[in-house]
């Protein structure tokens, strides 16, 4: 597994958490309800991108607000990747769009302009590095992000 790597994000009164080597500090006031994020760049499905986060005690992380959108766009934007980035959202189940950490119904989105998904078949969110998302068929592979709790 690669992850990519940073200088530390700092940002002024806010505790960082003690994260596991290879993630990022999730700002406490920006309203994630994780600690800390692994972007990954091995491509991989979205369902084994979920596996993966599950053996670092995290899941697909998911995005409630425009906050923590604006947060991990800016990591995907410092590190020079232009890979597309899953992040914990799909509309497998009904066609409704929803955070796989938990099961409930999605209440931010930032999709861009004349990409609003939609069909019947399953589709998985991803975040591009200018905080715009996207969707693709949840077997195409990409690059991903973890929620993960402390250490």
């Amino acid at each position: 597994m690669s992850f990519i790597h940073q200088g530390a994000i700092h940002k002024p009164d806010v505790v960082v958490s003690d994260c596991p080597d290879g993630s990022y500090s999730i700002p406490q006031d920006i309203g994630s309800k994780y600690n800390c994020v692994i972007l990954t760049t091995n491509l991989t499905y979205f369902a084994q991108a979920e596996q993966a986060c599950s053996y670092v005690r995290g899941h697909l992380i998911p995005i409630p607000n425009g906050y923590v959108n604006t947060f991990l766009a800016g990591l995907i934007s410092d590190s020079g990747s232009d890979s597309n980035f899953f992040f914990g959202m799909t509309n497998m189940v009904g066609e409704i769009w929803k955070n796989v950490n938990d099961g409930s119904n999605m209440t931010f989105s930032n999709w861009i302009t004349g990409s609003t998904p939609m069909g019947n078949y399953p589709l998985c969110a991803y975040l591009q590095g200018n905080g715009g998302w996207g969707s693709v068929h949840c077997h195409y592979q990409l690059a991903y992000m973890c929620g993960v709790p402390d250490s």
